[in-house]
């Protein structure tokens, strides 16, 4: 199961995408793949085969959209892909995948922003563990367009801290004040 190998045609660029298992995370797993779409020259075809350029032939669309359907295909661990059975198209795959893994509901919009929020270090946790979860908080919310700006991603990191940084919060915040 495990890794999924991608071989450029180009011999040297070697890509190892992990594939979407329903447990991984599938924001991160996401960008993976517009990426690896992007490198193999099909990213045209996300949004449909209708949208991609009328200058192309058929056979031409019809080669963009198998080759990034069998992409996505690929990269679905097997219990995934029995979710799939039956889906034939393109964006029936990416958009269930969407639709079940990335929820755009109110619900899921309110849950990541309280996950945010409430995100505290605990004392002796790794910062450096602290502040992957913080940006995966971020990420999550990203991943349902939900921006949370730069300023206000550093005030929450701080005030996330234990009480042994307080002396590091107080001096961001009180620079920040003096220079508005």
């Amino acid at each position: 199961m495990g890794d999924h190998h991608y071989h450029s045609a180009m011999g040297s660029t070697k890509f190892d995408i992990e594939r979407f298992s329903g447990e991984n995370d599938f924001s991160l797993w996401r960008i993976k793949m517009k990426v690896l779409f992007i490198h193999q020259g099909v990213e045209d075809a996300q949004a449909g085969e209708r949208k991609l350029p009328a200058t192309w032939t058929n056979k031409e669309k019809k080669n963009v959209m198998n080759k990034n359907n069998s992409l996505i295909i690929l990269s679905l661990g097997d219990e995934v892909l029995k979710e799939f059975v039956g889906e034939t198209t393109l964006g029936g795959v990416w958009l269930k995948l969407e639709g079940l893994y990335m929820t755009k509901s109110l619900t899921n919009k309110l849950y990541l922003k309280k996950r945010l929020h409430q995100l505290k270090i605990e004392e002796g946790t790794s910062i450096r563990k602290h502040v992957s979860l913080f940006m995966k908080a971020i990420l999550d919310l990203k991943s349902i367009d939900v921006e949370v700006k730069e300023e206000d991603q550093s005030i929450m990191l701080l005030y996330s801290l234990p009480p042994s940084y307080e002396n590091l919060v107080d001096t961001d915040v009180w620079k920040r004040d003096s220079y508005s």
